[in-house]
């Protein structure tokens, strides 16, 4: 009960204060009450997966959010130490979603050997965007009917830890690595709604998968 009315006196002690403001001229442009601006908001998380559980190397399961992964092609993925890893085959484990604009894609790369990949706007496994690192470079990649294109390429060598990230507007496709590095304008495969990651030759370790709401 005194909490109770310790918070509805500082209400009152707000209102007056704005009260006052408001009768000598000033301009209030945003109201904060328990440290939150009005205004202001968090971006919606849509999926998001730490891979802390327990281990297992033929599955990993469902993210923290409760979307199932699926293992593309021949790949078999799993989950070790928390972390998710390539055990054995090739293609790409994904999570499919029903939202495909304003969204931001981004998985951590806590150990790197050879070419890691953000995988996105995936139709099939033959039709999507791949983001990646190549050697000491990273590349931004069209894939139609299993045909690759290269859109874009940066001179910049991925460690670990790094994050790769893709923001999603529209037609329009922005590639991070820490800074952005690739603002490309590509409808193609603009409906394909699966999104997820890729250990292209083995050995990475994978950690905090996030999908988010943008604007």
């Amino acid at each position: 009960m005194i909490i109770a009315l310790r918070q509805v006196s500082l209400v009152f002690v707000s209102i007056a204060i704005i009260a006052e403001l408001l009768s000598c001229g000033k301009k209030i442009s945003r109201i904060e009450i328990g440290g939150v601006a009005d205004g202001e908001k968090s971006n919606r998380v849509i999926v998001s997966d730490s891979f802390n559980r327990a281990n297992n190397f033929t599955s990993m399961g469902r993210a923290d959010t409760g979307q199932l992964w699926i293992n593309g092609d021949t790949a078999v993925y799993g989950v070790n130490n928390s972390s998710a890893f390539l055990n054995s085959g090739s293609g790409t484990a994904y999570v499919t979603i029903a939202e495909t604009d304003l969204i931001a894609i981004q998985i951590t790369t806590s150990s790197i050997t050879g070419s890691v990949a953000l995988e996105f706007r995936q139709a099939d496994s033959d039709n999507l965007w791949r983001f990646f690192r190549l050697g000491t470079s990273v590349r931004l990649d069209k894939i139609t009917g299993g045909a690759s294109t290269i859109v874009a390429t940066g001179a910049i060598n991925l460690i670990n830890g790094n994050k790769l990230r893709v923001e999603l507007r529209g037609c329009n496709i922005q590639a991070f690595v820490s800074v952005k590095l690739f603002d490309i304008t590509d409808c193609t495969h603009g409906g394909g709604n699966s999104y997820g990651f890729r250990d292209l030759v083995g050995g990475s370790d994978f950690d905090d998968f996030l999908i988010e709401e943008i604007e």
